[in-house]
C-alpha cells in the first residue's frame, strides 16, 4: 500500500468512526457559553485593571441563531 492510499484509508476509517458518534449539541452549546462567559469576565477584569470604571464598560446581548449545527457532508 502506498502512503497516499494508506492515507486516504485512515481519513475514511475515522470519518467512518466519528458519524458513527453522536454529538451532544447542547453540552457542547454550554462548553462554548462557559467559555465565552470567562473570556467576557477576563475582558471586563483588564479593562479594570488598566483604568477604565465599570460605569464605562457596557454589556449588549446579541441573539444568534444558527439554522443547522450538524456538520454537513463534503459535496462531490
Amino acid at each position: 500500500m502506498t502512503n497516499l492510499q494508506s492515507l486516504i484509508s485512515s481519513h475514511q476509517a475515522k470519518a467512518q468512526a466519528s458519524s458513527a458518534q453522536s454529538i451532544d449539541w447542547n453540552k457542547r452549546k454550554q462548553k462554548w457559553l462557559t467559555a465565552l462567559a470567562q473570556l467576557t469576565q477576563q475582558i471586563r477584569s483588564d479593562l479594570l485593571t488598566a483604568g477604565v470604571t465599570d460605569e464605562q464598560i457596557q454589556t449588549m446581548r446579541c441573539p444568534i441563531n444558527e439554522e443547522c449545527l450538524a456538520p454537513t457532508k463534503p459535496r462531490g
